[in-house]
């Protein structure tokens, strides 16, 4: 139960979580409990943070191309080991953006 002094903030959360998308996407994802480990996992370094959200973003476009999720992992991580394509993913040549423990396979 929420005391009186908290009430307020109760209602104008549930009102920003109702009514503004931003929000709603922020509590689905500050409450889910596997996004927080996987945020905590991709998060430590910036060469890890913009390959997991490239390859979000990639796998975002091609699920509405393709309906086989294995397929669109494999076109990712092709995406990501192939150094033409990545350097056309995430527009810095020479850069070798690769997951963790990932091999250049070129």
């Amino acid at each position: 139960m929420v005391s009186a002094g908290f009430a307020d903030l109760e209602e104008e959360g549930k009102k920003l979580y109702r009514d503004n998308p931003f929000y709603k996407d922020l509590a689905f994802t500050l409450f889910h409990p596997n996004l927080e480990e996987i945020y905590e996992r991709y998060s430590d370094k910036d060469t890890n943070a913009k390959v997991f959200q490239r390859a979000f973003e990639l796998g975002r476009q091609l699920s509405g191309k393709c309906d086989n999720n294995f397929i669109v992992l494999s076109l990712i991580h092709q995406a990501i080991t192939n150094s033409t394509m990545r350097q056309q993913l995430f527009h810095e040549e020479g850069s070798k953006l690769l997951l963790p423990d990932e091999t250049d396979n070129e």
